[in-house]
């Protein structure tokens, strides 16, 4: 008998384990229900706000855009004045227009966020009821299977007294989570009808805005109104360009031909060697006559030599006997050599050694 009824407790106490942990699952979703339903209460009330702080910019819009289309009426009649806008145009007219324009948007831009928000908490409220409703379900076979198990206790004579309170507090939250389960499902519907609402406003407002900022463009255009635009500078920095500048683009030198104390940069320039044996030709003294070989008769002593001698470059070169001996010649050849040019080029110079060469074999030929 004693193991009959320590089987009963056993069977019992299994039944209200698997009872607790789906108990335990049914408490934790209908907090986070509980707080996203207070979290949608609140941004409920922020919608509504938002929603007719974007109907009044919508309202101020539409008659912007009505005197807008008087004044375009008057103007094309040709009966406008300007007692009648009680201002300026520009500064009156299209200024508050601009404004009421800037009012609608940022008034859309907060209703939209307000509506993206809710319809997130929306869509947690039809997951909690998801949730809910799973959990229900297995719920109540746990809970009929507990108690069918604490009577078939107590047929084996075990006081289930304490059991009998749990399944009765089991009983009772699954009811609550049946409420909430329903509270949820009509607050992700009135979320969505919510946001859809906001959306729709949000539409209507920035039609009107639109329709304001044409007509704001018809103004500008009718009585020729022009954007204020900033100045640029040419990026081009040719002279054409700096003569055109005007004197506002550029800074003005002080008077006097005096420049702005600015570090002098001097220009240095290299000078490249001159390669004068390779790209220059060699200045070679003009020879007018090349040496020719003298006559040489036996009628007597006289010798007759050419009517130029060798080398002439600054002169004939004799000697006083009348006769020309080869060394003397190059000797003196290399004398006004060297004192016509001091470019040691011309020593070297193909063509000043060719004439060399000419002139100590025509002076060799004669002896």
């Amino acid at each position: 008998a004693q193991s009959v009824e320590e089987s009963a407790k056993d069977v019992v106490l299994r039944k209200e384990k698997r009872l607790r942990y789906i108990e335990s699952h049914i408490n934790a979703t209908r907090n986070s229900t509980f707080i996203n339903l207070f979290k949608l209460r609140r941004e409920r009330t922020l919608l509504s706000s938002n929603t007719e702080l974007a109907k009044s910019a919508a309202e101020e819009a539409n008659n912007m855009c009505q005197q807008i289309e008087t004044v375009i009426k008057k103007k094309r009649a040709g009966t406008l004045n300007e007692s009648d806008l009680a201002g300026n145009l520009t500064e009156g007219l299209l200024k508050n227009a601009t404004d009421a324009v800037q009012k609608v948007r940022d008034a859309v831009g907060k209703l939209r966020r307000s509506a993206s928000t809710l319809r997130e908490l929306g869509n947690s409220c039809y997951d909690a009821f998801d949730k809910l409703n799973s959990l229900i379900w297995a719920h109540k076979p746990a809970l009929k299977r507990y108690l069918i198990a604490i009577a078939a206790a107590e047929e084996q004579n075990v006081s289930m007294t304490k059991q009998w309170m749990v399944a009765r507090k089991s009983k009772r939250k699954q009811e609550k989570a049946k409420k909430l389960m329903k509270r949820a499902l009509y607050a992700g519907q009135e979320a969505l009808g919510s946001e859809m609402e906001a959306n729709s406003q949000a539409v209507s407002a920035e039609n009107k805005m639109r329709k304001l900022e044409n007509r704001i463009h018809w103004v500008k255009a009718l009585f020729q109104i022009s954007s204020p635009t900033k100045a640029t500078v040419p990026m081009d920095d040719s002279q054409d360009v700096r003569d055109n500048r005007t004197p506002e683009e550029v800074t003005k030198l002080p008077e006097g031909n005096e420049s702005p104390d600015v570090p002098e940069v001097t220009e240095v320039t290299t000078k490249k060697p001159e390669m004068t044996e390779a790209r220059e030709e060699p200045k070679v003294p003009e020879v007018r006559d090349v040496p020719q070989v003298p006559e040489v008769t036996t009628e007597g002593p006289k010798t007759t030599e050419g009517s130029h001698t060798a080398g002439n470059v600054d002169g004939a070169v004799t000697t006083p006997s009348g006769t020309v001996h080869s060394k003397d010649v190059l000797r003196t050849i290399a004398a006004r050599l060297s004192d016509s040019s001091s470019s040691p080029a011309l020593v070297h110079s193909p063509l000043l050694l060719l004439l060399v060469s000419m002139c100590v074999l025509g002076c060799t030929a004669v002896f």
